[in-house]
């Protein structure tokens, strides 16, 4: 074992262990005179210094007039005012003299120090003594003590500690009590480094000498009173400094006050302001606080960064500077503990991020009174007329506030950049000639100034439609500008882009700071697969929910949501925090007390920096046995690549690809595709640098400074989609909407239910008592609470068309109450928060001499002109079986609460029972309106001029002998491009065997009066029936996706095909052996991730509403998580084998 340290108590000289605060001999305050001592040698050296630079500036100063002050005798120990010539301190009984020194008074006894002029316990006067004796031999001259170096100590890479103030332990100097170790002699012997000889009565002589040597002491004094003031009155009279840290903080009262921002719940220190000053090569610093700095017993910190130069790019990388230099104050319990002035000076000029880097240069001059600190130090070159700085303060506990980069005076503009709140979560700009994308933020601080210009950079846009307005900021005052672009002209699914950069911005400020991410956004829809751009849109509905077991102690690396996407070409991951992304550290240690060591051993500097990592590893075999293990509870992966992405204040630092060699990571690739915003990256690795895999598995590891950790890693049955009766081909999921009590919940399939507002789906049904809606923000995983969409009760069989690029939906039904009117309304739609506002409810009767009827099939649409158009099953007779379909149209825009239109009826001369059913399309080239109808079997199609009804067109005719129920189960569903092309679905009306045995065709017009000839997308076998076809489109692509239901003997599916240009393909889908009917689905989507559609399902009561979608994969190489929709569970450990450097 070591030998414990010990020091020599400064008044009694007994040895005691080095880490006591008091003597257990006399009771005396150790740590108390050891820091006097410290500050006494630190003034005397700046004296000095001071009195030798003053001398050659002033060496003909005046000498200042100041009296001598009366001399006046205090104990060494307490510091006791004493009467004189006592032989003991009456307070701590510290010995003022040896006894063989004392002497008698010859009236009362007590003893006295030779010289006294009066008896200081009686009072009776002494005479005294005249004679001369030989001065004594001067006493060899002090040394002072090497001053301490104070450095950070960084054990366990946690916490750093500040180091014990080392003592001197060695014998002959003096201990910072007035006195030689506490005993009026130089080793407390009688003798240096000796021992005193034989006791022996005193004598005149020897008293006479102690008279002498008292007035020698006394003229040394008298000088030094004399000497000191003037030397301060050279030193500080003429130095002309604006500023000095000498406690007095009215010299900060005209500067230039700065705030900082809280990153904290609750910091011990609120900073209030602060300033800077330069003068020459000094740099002084004041922070006004809101309680007391340093006012607890936990350690805090400030670090005043000092960007010497102006350039970001040199120096150490912090906030948005590159610091040269560095001031640290560190403190507790009221006063200032310990400081350093530092220099950053790497090995490498390239590296900006070592720690470790920090070379000291000396310490801080510094006052603190209560709330208010300033302090000084020498950087010991001056800093340009560019330079920068930033202030941080923290405590032990890692709680900070940060300033921004702000100059010493002239102001500072903050400028945030970001994604306008107004552009949807997906990040879809709509197609507008008007749509706001850009959101600047300018906060003032310092002094006022004038923002004068800004210039945005566009990518993949024209000009801004928006201009600009100077304005004026006041200090701490916020103002938000927003900028709109055009997006007609656009493609679907092109990426734009819209920043600034410092220089774009012009103003009155002497400096500019620019913060957050460039707003980067897709137009129209998202691009059928992902791209590492910025622009996260793509990465809706790829994405997976991490649920932690155990909480993660910073938000900067708690990962929130894991995505990935893998086709042959390459593999992309995605990753979102809590947190901010790529945050890191501004400090990389965190300061704590000195504490006693016995030395140890010497641990090498190594570098240390202050990034946040990202580490996936990818296993690209699927084998464990095969490259670096890596396990998250029961899940263990052989990594053979590994990704690591290196962030600090929020940009990647670096982003590299690893090869696992069998002992070691070889490096493969240095340069990334990555990509990160506020919270989240993304980042892509070409196929061919993984081996060429594709089937892949891998868990991902977040790191932050202190080795705080995060791991994800996806059970087996999530990835691979085995469970709940799904099949394991590459598909979708379904999710129920709701339950209902009617089994004709999403009748009829003909009409539509569903919409997407650029952030939400949402669906309409009928829950057995009224049509209501419900929407969902999660890709349909969950939906909210159901509303009411018609005041009116009872309405069901609602059909609904919506304008996207007014965000208007229209919807129109009627209920089971005989009557001649159906009801419609009107509804503004917002995406966040979710929601529609809905206008008056029409109760209309479309033709006005009509008979009651109840449960009226109907649909409604919008025309290019603005005008709703409304189709509705009439009962034209009173007493006969008489039926037609009757269509009228809005005469001023989209009012439905106006005046209405009749545009006749559809059917020449009539149907025979109220099951017809029609599907109204914009039309466009001198044709309003496209009507697809069927009654009684047949299929029939006809536009409308604006003016009449053109003649009536077959597409299915009836034979003899055929079924009418295709009209009810397969009505034709159509849409229409963006060429003018109609696509139509349908059920045939053919008979086999005397029972109805449809197929599903599909069509496509020619012209308004001609269609292309039918292919079958499926037909009906014994004991399988095709129905409830419906047909949407991909506005982003032109595609269309023909879906119906095969009715099994032991289970429905879903069937869908895609059309791309002719060519029709399958695309997989959820299949269960749920009865399913009336399927219906949405009539365009902004692209093929948003095409969805729902049923109703079972045979009994509760029926559920289901809702699906398109894969986001399906054009991809099966990706390993391709139900990343599913809320999954991830599994997390603390602890894995480290990894080989």
């Amino acid at each position: 074992m070591p030998e414990e340290q010990s020091i020599h108590c400064p008044l009694c000289g007994k040895k005691v262990p080095s880490d006591v605060d008091k003597c257990p001999f006399c009771s005396t305050h150790i740590d108390k005179i050891m820091l006097k001592r410290e500050v006494d040698r630190v003034i005397e050296r700046r004296l000095m210094r001071k009195i030798k630079a003053s001398a050659a500036e002033a060496p003909a100063a005046p000498v200042p007039n100041t009296p001598i002050p009366e001399v006046k005798v205090t104990c060494p120990g307490c510091g006791l005012e004493l009467k004189g010539g006592e032989a003991k301190c009456s307070r701590c009984g510290i010995p003022l003299a040896v006894d063989d020194d004392l002497l008698e008074c010859p009236d009362c006894g007590a003893q006295f120090v030779p010289g006294a002029k009066a008896c200081p316990k009686c009072g009776v006067p002494f005479v005294d003594e005249a004679e001369t004796a030989l001065p004594e031999p001067m006493p060899e001259p002090y040394v002072e003590a090497p001053r301490p170096v104070i450095r950070e100590v960084s054990p366990a890479e946690v916490v750093t500690t500040l180091p014990a103030e080392p003592v001197s332990v060695g014998r002959g100097l003096t201990n910072g009590r007035g006195a030689i170790n506490g005993t009026g002699l130089v080793n407390g012997t009688g003798m240096i480094n000796g021992t005193r000889g034989e006791s022996r009565q005193p004598s005149p002589a020897r008293r006479r000498g102690f008279a002498v040597a008292r007035w020698q002491f006394l003229a040394v004094l008298v000088a030094l009173v004399i000497i000191i003031p003037t030397f301060i009155y050279i030193s500080y009279s003429n130095d002309g400094a604006p500023y000095s840290v000498d406690g007095d903080f009215g010299e900060w009262d005209g500067s230039d006050s700065y705030s900082m921002s809280i990153l904290a719940d609750a910091p011990i220190t609120v900073v209030e302001e602060w300033s800077v000053a330069i003068d020459s090569t000094r740099v002084y610093v004041y922070v006004s606080a809101v309680g007391d700095i340093f006012g607890t017993t936990s350690v805090e910190s400030f670090f005043l960064f000092v960007d010497s130069d102006g350039d970001e790019g040199t120096g150490y990388a912090v906030g948005t500077m590159g610091a040269d230099f560095m001031i640290e104050l560190d403190g507790w319990n009221g006063s200032v503990q310990s400081s350093d002035v530092c220099t950053y000076d790497p090995d490498s000029a390239a590296e900006r991020y070592d720690w470790n880097s920090w070379e000291s240069l000396g310490g801080a001059a510094s006052r603190l009174d209560e709330n208010q600190l300033e302090a000084m130090g020498n950087l010991q070159e001056a800093p340009s007329a560019d330079a920068q700085f930033m202030l941080l303060s923290q405590d032990q506990m890692a709680r900070r506030s940060v300033s921004a980069s702000v100059p010493d005076e002239g102001g500072a503009l903050i400028v945030r950049q970001s994604l306008s709140p107004s552009v949807p979560v997906s990040g879809i700009l709509p197609s507008s000639d008007s749509e706001t994308m850009l959101t600047l933020e300018f906060t003032c601080d310092g002094v006022e100034g004038t923002v004068d210009s800004v210039e945005v950079q566009l990518e993949n846009l024209p000009p801004l439609v928006s201009t600009f307005e100077p304005f004026t900021l006041q200090p701490g005052e916020v103002v938000t500008v927003d900028f709109e672009v055009d997006t007609t002209s656009l493609s679907i699914g092109q990426f734009v882009s819209a920043r600034v950069f410092v220089e774009d911005i012009g103003s009155s400020f002497a400096s500019v700071v620019v913060l957050g991410q460039p707003a980067r956004a897709y137009v129209g829809s998202v691009p059928s697969s992902v791209s590492i751009d910025g622009a996260f849109g793509d990465w809706t509905e790829r994405t997976a929910s991490d649920i932690d077991l155990l909480d993660v102690l910073n938000n900067n690396i708690d990962v929130r949501n894991v995505g990935v996407f893998n086709t042959s070409v390459s593999s992309s991951f995605f990753i979102s925090v809590a947190g901010e992304m790529c945050s890191g550290s501004y400090v990389p240690i965190m300061k704590g007390k000195p504490v006693p060591s016995d030395g140890g051993v010497v641990v090498p500097v190594t570098r240390k920096t202050a990034e946040d990592i990202t580490r996936i590893f990818i296993d690209s075999d699927m084998s464990s046995a095969t490259g670096y293990p890596v396990s998250v509870d029961s899940k263990v992966i052989g990594a053979d690549y590994r990704i690591e992405v290196r962030g600090l204040n929020g940009e990647v630092v670096s982003s590299v690809l690893h090869a696992y060699s069998g002992v070691s990571w070889a490096l493969v690739s240095s340069e990334l595709d990555t990509e990160v915003d506020w919270q989240r990256m993304e980042v892509g690795v070409p196929s061919y640098e993984l081996g060429g895999a594709v089937a892949i598995d891998f868990i991902i590891e977040t790191t932050d400074w202190r080795q705080y950790k995060d791991y994800v890693a996806l059970d087996e049955a999530t990835m691979l989609a085995l469970t709940g009766g799904i099949s394991s081909s590459v598909g979708t999921l379904a999710w129920a909407v709701d339950s209902a009590t009617s089994n004709e919940a999403t009748s009829s399939s003909n009409q539509r239910k569903l919409f997407y507002d650029g952030t939400n789906f949402w669906s309409f049904y009928f829950d057995g008592a009224n049509t209501v809606y419900k929407y969902s923000s999660n890709g349909g995983v969950t939906w909210s609470a159901e509303t009411q969409a018609f005041t009116t009760s009872g309405v069901n069989k609602a059909s609904l068309w919506y304008d996207s690029s007014n965000s208007l939906v229209y919807i129109i039904g009627d209920n089971s109450v005989p009557s001649q009117d159906a009801y419609i309304r009107r509804g503004t739609v917002t995406e966040s928060p979710a929601a529609i506002s809905w206008g008056t409810e029409r109760a209309f009767d479309i033709s006005g001499s009509n008979f009651d009827l109840a449960n009226k099939n109907t649909f409604i649409t919008k025309a290019a002109n603005g005008s709703v158009w409304v189709a509705v099953v009439t009962d034209t007779s009173d007493t006969q079986e008489q039926y037609n379909i009757r269509v009228a149209y809005t005469a001023s825009g989209d009012d439905i609460g106006g005046s209405w239109a009749d545009a006749g009826n559809l059917i020449s001369p009539r149907m025979d029972d109220p099951y017809g059913r029609a599907t109204l399309l914009p039309g466009s080239a001198g044709e309003a309106i496209w009507a697809v109808y069927t009654y009684d079997g047949g299929v029939y199609s006809r536009t409308h001029s604006g003016t009449i009804w053109r003649n009536e067109v077959e597409i299915h005719a009836p034979s003899g002998g055929t079924s009418a129920e295709n009209t009810i189960y397969a009505p034709p569903s159509a849409v229409v491009d963006s060429n003018q092309v109609v696509h139509v679905v349908y059920g045939t009306s053919t008979m086999a065997t005397g029972v109805w045995d449809p197929d599903i065709l599909y069509t496509y017009s020619t012209s308004i009066s001609t269609w292309s000839n039918r292919r079958t997308m499926d037909t009906s076998s014994t004991g399988t029936v095709v129905k409830y076809p419906t047909i949407s489109l991909d506005s982003s692509t032109g595609n269309v996706y023909a879906m119906w239901i095969t009715d099994g003997a032991s289970a429905d599916n879903i069937e869908i095909e895609k059309n791309t240009t002719g060519t029709w393909s399958s695309v997989s889908s959820a299949q269960t052996s749920y009865v399913k009917t009336f399927l219906t689905s949405i009539y365009s989507a902004p692209g093929e991730t948003y095409i969805c559609w729902q049923w109703t399902q079972n045979t009994s009561t509760p029926y559920d509403v289901i809702f699906d979608k398109i894969p986001e994969f399906s054009d991809a190489v099966v990706p390993v998580l391709f139900v990343l929709t599913i809320f999954i569970a991830v599994y997390r450990r603390r602890s894995r084998p480290e990894d080989p450097s």
